[in-house]
């Protein structure tokens, strides 16, 4: 019996964007699955969320807060990540935290990620 692994589009999960209708029409036309994000996903794992083969503990304790709005991008090329990129600053669409699924992150639950993502950022603003 052979296995069916279904191919993971290119993928964009969002946290907490205020008005996702821009976003969701610049991801139609670039072909990437937009994955929406709310409070009860902060514990799951960023892997398990965009349906990516593994094992991932469900449940884990991760902070809770009011992180800002987010962007995280899986299975994108180089060309394409440019594109969306420039596509949302023609809209003027501002997403203070953004990342790129990697290998280590994917096994972290999203509101660790954000946590990480918002610490990296303030240390960034500091060395301003």
């Amino acid at each position: 019996m052979k296995a069916h692994i279904r191919k993971n589009l290119p993928s964009a999960v969002v946290w907490n964007l205020k008005d996702l209708a821009p976003v969701k029409q610049v991801c139609a036309e670039l072909g990437l699955a937009l994955v929406e994000t709310a409070e009860q996903d902060l514990d799951r794992c960023l892997g398990e969320i965009l349906g990516l083969p593994g094992r991932y503990q469900a449940g884990l304790h991760t902070p809770k807060g009011d992180f800002p709005a987010a962007l995280i991008l899986h299975g994108l090329a180089d060309a394409q990540l440019d594109t969306l990129l420039a596509r949302l600053r023609e809209k003027e669409i501002s997403i203070p935290l953004k990342a790129v699924v990697t290998d280590t992150n994917r096994q972290w639950p999203l509101g660790a990620l954000l946590q990480e993502l918002c610490e990296e950022r303030a240390a960034f603003e500091a060395g301003r």
